[in-house]
């Protein structure tokens, strides 16, 4: 069986696909279940995993997450010169019953013109793992406090929620916050204000992710939805560079023959870190990176000079920028 799960936010997708997992799987080991990440994961190996056959289990599980190339985009996917992805669209065309399939998508919206999508509404099924309304994440937010003897003005929790941005994790992990800072008391919408703070990091790192893959209109869409939450242009080009500089750093270390544990030991941060930085960089047209850290300089530089408003000079920015 085949099962995609999609939508805007993972966190939401990740908690719906792990119930239904957890339904069919309750009891997983080695032998039954196994994970991959699509952004580092050529697609030839998680078609080969699916169709080995699982050794002392009736069936097994493999869940493959990040699937952004099912993901809609306005440039086609693409694929690392050494990889077939024909081999994974062979598998959806012919799945195998031992073998029980998830695909996670962080997208609001799958490809319009996809053979994967196309064989997977064949042989599978597809969930839309929707983002809940606003009065939803603030019922919420009251039934979680209120269910630990913490009430919350709806000011404050309509507050959160706009902080939060529509990602569920976070939400979660700031509630867990103003009920340890609470003390029993009510919550405010002065305590959210002076305890949750703006995601403007995970802003830079959405729109800088979107760009690498080639989908400027997904930036865009990260841009705007940073610019609701109260993000500045000049720290979301700073932050953006520093993680395009780390990209560079990663490059010349690559050319040189480091791995990726060895490049996390010279620049720090997990050799995750390094090896997705890595695989990124195959997809990369020449001169990409160059030409973005010019293009942030440029629009830095006359933003701070009055030349021209911020928005227009950022959003001018991320719609120019071909980085595949």
């Amino acid at each position: 069986m085949i099962k995609l799960f999609f939508g805007s936010s993972p966190e939401i997708v990740k908690r719906l696909a792990k119930k239904e997992i957890k339904k069919d799987f309750p009891h997983q080991d080695e032998s039954n279940f196994v994970s991959f990440n699509m952004a580092v994961t050529p697609l030839k190996e998680l078609a080969e995993e699916c169709s080995f056959l699982s050794l002392g289990t009736e069936k097994k599980c493999v869940l493959a997450y990040d699937c952004a190339f099912l993901g809609e985009s306005k440039t086609k996917p693409k694929f690392a010169k050494d990889d077939d992805p024909n081999a994974l669209l062979d598998y959806l065309l012919n799945p195998i019953f031992e073998t029980d399939l998830y695909l996670l998508v962080y997208n609001g919206a799958l490809a319009k013109k996809s053979d994967f999508i196309d064989a997977i509404k064949k042989n599978g099924y597809i969930k839309e793992c929707l983002v809940p309304e606003t009065k939803e994440w603030i019922a919420y937010a009251e039934r979680y406090l209120g269910g630990r003897g913490v009430k919350i003005e709806q000011k404050a929790a309509a507050e959160l929620v706009r902080r939060v941005n529509g990602d569920f994790g976070v939400f979660l992990n700031e509630l867990a916050k103003l009920e340890a800072y609470s003390a029993g008391e009510p919550i405010r919408v002065e305590a959210v204000a002076n305890l949750v703070t703006k995601l403007e990091e995970d802003d830079a790192f959405a729109i800088g992710n979107a760009l690498i893959r080639g989908n400027n209109g997904a930036a865009i869409e990260a841009y705007r939805k940073a610019k609701k939450n109260g993000a500045d242009e000049v720290r979301l080009i700073n932050m953006l560079s520093s993680q395009l500089l780390y990209l560079d750093q990663v490059r010349f270390l690559d050319e040189m023959g480091f791995d990726s544990v060895a490049i996390s030991r010279q620049l720090g941060g997990s050799p995750k870190r390094a090896e997705i930085a890595q695989n990124n960089l195959y997809y990369l047209r020449r001169g990409a990176l160059e030409e973005a850290l010019e293009g942030l300089y440029q629009c830095q530089r006359s933003i701070l000079r009055g030349e021209v408003a911020p928005d227009y000079a950022f959003s001018l920015f991320l719609t120019r920028l071909q980085m595949r």
